[in-house]
């Protein structure tokens, strides 16, 4: 008996060639066939949890399956998940996935292909229930600033669990369990203006150079996650729970410095400890090529829990 196994992102798909056609004649035109497990079509999941069914794939003759067609509708945004060629007669798709935040529905649409041309479609939808509250935020500043590293006796580093004043490096490596931010220039050339993590390339190249206080003779160096988002400042403004900051880190939060920093932009971040959270960049100033002093000034929310 011939194995097949292929693991994905999010699903494995396994199979065994078990079937042969009934026909007498040994002409095989009969349609594949896709089935669930669970048999159903719906599902009902709340934002962050996990979703998982097998997909029964079946070819029902002698003639192998070829090809499998898989897409994933977010609310009314779809796009391609996977497109898999086959081998077998029968094979089985698990399907583990997470129910992002801020959306209603996730569409899964199956499109099964046999060497016959035969083909079937089926899909499976799960309803994401919201829940009657979202948890609170927790707003850490307004119109905070940090200094670059061209600034004199300037302050470059900031944690969520420090006051609302920004640290020079000696004070932040006393303190280097607490620093979730970094903020610095590089050349234009290498994206200018950052807001990185202490563990970043970006941060290691302009404060891991001399010094009794380097980076690299830190007793930690926090590990915090961005994203650029398209929210807007209205919408960053409009923020009252922490749907929209849970809908932002759900996904795709895998950078450890936030580059190009521009005014208006809206970053998403997850810090070392797990918290998640926007920052909007209000403005930012300076310059590594002119040897500029400059800051950026933002406004930052947290999820409270």
């Amino acid at each position: 008996m011939k194995k097949i196994t292929y693991i994905l992102a999010v699903a494995a798909l396994v199979g065994t060639t078990l079937f042969t056609s009934c026909k007498s004649q040994g002409v095989d035109d009969n349609p594949p066939t896709i089935r669930f497990d669970p048999d159903s079509t719906t599902a009902t999941k709340g934002p962050g949890e996990i979703i998982n069914f097998r997909v029964i794939l079946k070819s029902n003759g002698d003639k192998k399956l070829d090809k499998l067609d898989i897409t994933r509708q977010y609310g009314s945004t779809a796009a391609s998940f996977k497109s898999e060629n086959l081998t077998g007669t029968i094979l089985y798709y698990d399907v583990i996935d997470t129910i992002p935040f801020g959306i209603n529905t996730v569409k899964y649409s199956f499109t099964l292909s046999k060497a016959n041309g035969k083909t079937a479609t089926k899909e499976f939808t799960i309803n994401v229930k919201q829940p009657i509250t979202w948890g609170a935020i927790k707003h850490h500043a307004e119109s905070f600033e940090m200094d670059n590293q061209i600034t004199p006796s300037g302050s470059q580093f900031w944690g969520l669990s420090l006051t609302n004043t920004a640290l020079d490096i000696a004070a932040a490596k006393t303190n280097a369990d607490k620093i979730d931010f970094v903020f610095g220039h590089r050349a234009a050339l290498d994206g200018g203006a950052f807001f990185g993590a202490p563990n970043s390339a970006d941060a290691a190249v302009i404060y891991d150079n001399t010094g009794t206080n380097k980076l690299s003779t830190w007793s930690i160096r926090n590990k915090t996650l961005f994203k650029t988002t398209t929210l807007t400042p209205a919408q960053f403004a409009s923020c009252t729970s922490d749907s929209m900051i849970l809908a932002q880190t759900a996904m795709g939060v895998n950078n450890d410095s936030y580059k190009t920093v521009k005014a208006d932009e809206v970053v998403a971040f997850i810090t070392a400890s797990g918290k998640k959270g926007l920052f909007k960049v209000n403005g930012v100033s300076g310059s590594f090529d002119s040897n500029a002093a400059g800051k950026i000034n933002f406004d930052l929310i947290s999820a409270a829990k």
